[in-house]
């Protein structure tokens, strides 16, 4: 089992070309990603019968607009539109306050709906800009975005032994450094997070499984790329809440190990789904008793104090000055 076949469709990618689809789900046509077989894992019922044009969450289109803002800001005026402050008003022309109930907002609105453009709030946007500005701070995470190919469009095959299929598949990977670049070893993924701070961070790649598109993403580019030595896989995270911390962090090989051995045994069952045309639920996947799912603890919520880290002050002197403050743990640097 392994992907074959993989060619670079795009650098600089539009979202709208590239989740474009041509086939439902269901069906053997059907382009995977590792968003829907995210999906899948968590029941496969359920990506079945999921609307490929679910809204995204309000995380998503944050986290879409950070990243059209800060890797590809040329395409913000074709994906985004914010909204005025004010409008003309009909018989007058005199500006009035932006409402939405009125017929020229409506109207503006709906147009911007048609052409697939996304309305951001006045404010949000601007809150958007203030995290943009808050991340171009940080000289390393700005090298590492500039030394980058962004938005990079990996076409590829998944080839399944167990059952022949051949299964299409698609990666969008955020950051490529070029060769020349002193992260040339990496790959990378822009993350608008609940929490930068390390402990939490983890949980979050657990939850999100982004330790399993991390994976996914490193063994799609090797199959197009097999001479080139990517080995570190590297996120650039920051709240979504202000003051917008950030950070820099590198995925452990733990996790990469964990993250291939799920979307391996994913992609397997994803294909004998499709062989059999049966698409188990909660029921059918989960560890139960008379129809009864267990619900027990993970290793990690055993963990003495996962949320309280243990802090220790050394004891100062009334006059001593303070220390200067500092960023958000940086993590380590590539």
């Amino acid at each position: 089992m392994s992907f074959k076949n993989t060619r670079l469709v795009k650098i600089n990618a539009h979202p709208r070309d590239y989740f474009q689809q041509t086939a439902k789900r269901g069906e053997r046509d059907y382009i995977m990603s590792v968003s829907g077989l995210k999906e899948f894992i968590e029941c496969p019922a359920k990506f079945l019968a999921k609307d490929e044009d679910d809204e995204a969450t309000a995380s998503k289109d944050w986290g879409s607009l950070i990243d059209c803002l800060l890797l590809v800001p040329e395409q913000f005026n074709e994906r985004f539109a914010v909204t005025p402050e004010t409008y003309p008003d009909s018989k007058t022309g005199e500006p009035k306050k932006w409402a939405a109930n009125a017929t020229y907002c409506r109207d503006w609105k709906e147009s911007r709906n048609e052409a697939g453009i996304e309305i951001v709030r006045r404010n949000t946007y601007d809150e958007a800009l203030k995290a943009v500005a808050r991340m171009k701070s940080d000289s390393r995470i700005m090298t590492f975005i500039n030394d980058s190919d962004k938005q990079v469009w990996l076409a590829t095959e998944w080839h399944d032994e167990k059952t022949g299929l051949v299964i299409p598949f698609r990666v969008m990977l955020d950051l490529r450094p070029r060769n020349d670049s002193e992260f040339y070893k990496c790959l990378g993924d822009m993350k608008a997070i609940k929490s930068a701070a390390l402990v939490p961070f983890q949980r979050q790649v657990f939850q999100y499984k982004w330790h399993v598109q991390a994976a996914a993403y490193h063994d799609v580019y090797v199959s197009a790329f097999p001479n080139e030595d990517r080995c570190t896989w590297c996120f650039v995270i920051q709240e979504n809440k202000p003051p917008f911390q950030f950070g820099r962090r590198i995925l452990s090989e733990e996790f990469d190990a964990l993250g291939r051995a799920t979307y391996t045994r994913a992609l397997a069952n994803y294909c004998q789904c499709l062989k059999h045309n049966h698409w188990p639920d909660f029921d059918e996947t989960d560890e139960s008793a008379d129809g009864w799912s267990f619900v027990k603890p993970e290793p990690w919520m055993e963990s003495d104090g996962l949320f309280a880290p243990h802090f220790e002050f050394e004891d100062e002197s009334p006059d001593a000055e303070p220390a200067p403050a500092e960023e958000a743990d940086q993590g380590i640097v590539p």
